[in-house]
């Protein structure tokens, strides 16, 4: 049965990987008994994180630490906070850091080097450069239920660039709004990538919209469906006028 390392720091700029990591730590985690933790929010610190590691295991064999966002963390804070911690972590203990990168926003070089001494594994998990990424959006539009031919591909490729939030906003909403089956050219994604598309953020208790684009192409009539304990600060779908369905989904897949 697979095991759990003392540390792991997963960094990268394919956001959709680094979820699908997390996942598949926190289902081996589980299926080993193991206790979680999550730091996330203000609780993802360097000081929030050697607390963590200076914490007893109570009540099991193993307890497990998943970090959020430590692309957000100063380096030298890491060092003096966070890096003397990993250097004497108790060994019913896992820690799990996860980095969503951006370009100006890496992990932080001296959590790299403490995991690695921790005896744990540094695993980066990227985009493909330019000229492979049709190919990688393709792939990640499969994984999603969504077929696009290459021409979307591209198109997606070329508005968008190498920006993770917004590629993964994209096929996320393309998801969303997509029969299943339906093949999707240029012309069906090219809404959801234009420059013209609306600018502006949706709050949760504002209206969106859910349309499918079927078979012929031409967008479906909008579900109608209540979000879960719906209230003042819940989402719901309504029906709407479908020339008002892809400026709002526009909007929604050009947020960062």
């Amino acid at each position: 049965m697979a095991s759990l390392k003392p540390a792991y720091l997963l960094h990268g700029d394919d956001h959709g990987k680094l979820a699908e990591r997390r996942a598949n730590l926190r289902g081996l985690a589980q299926r080993l008994g193991a206790d979680l933790e999550f730091l996330e929010g203000d609780r993802s610190t360097p000081d929030g994180a050697a607390s963590a590691l200076a914490a007893l295991t109570l009540g099991t064999e193993h307890r497990v630490v998943i970090v959020y966002d430590v692309q957000k963390w100063k380096d030298k804070d890491v060092a003096a906070r966070l890096v003397p911690a990993l250097a004497q972590m108790d060994p019913s203990t896992t820690i799990a850091f996860f980095a969503r990168e951006e370009k100006s926003k890496p992990a932080p070089p001296s959590l790299l080097e403490a995991v690695a001494k921790a005896g744990g594994d540094v695993v980066k998990v990227a985009l493909p450069e330019e000229k492979n990424l049709a190919g990688w959006i393709v792939r990640e539009a499969q994984d999603r239920g969504i077929e696009l031919d290459r021409e979307a591909a591209d198109l997606i490729g070329n508005r968008i660039g190498r920006r993770p939030s917004r590629l993964t906003r994209v096929l996320e909403v393309l998801a969303l709004g997509t029969e299943q089956g339906v093949r999707l050219g240029a012309p069906d994604v090219a809404p959801f990538v234009g420059d013209d598309a609306v600018s502006r953020r949706f709050h949760s208790h504002e209206p969106s919209f859910r349309p499918l684009l079927g078979r012929s192409g031409a967008p479906l009539a909008c579900d109608v469906e209540p979000a879960m304990g719906a209230g003042p600060d819940s989402g719901i779908f309504l029906r709407a006028p479908i020339d008002q369905i892809v400026p709002a989904l526009s909007a929604w897949a050009r947020m960062i």
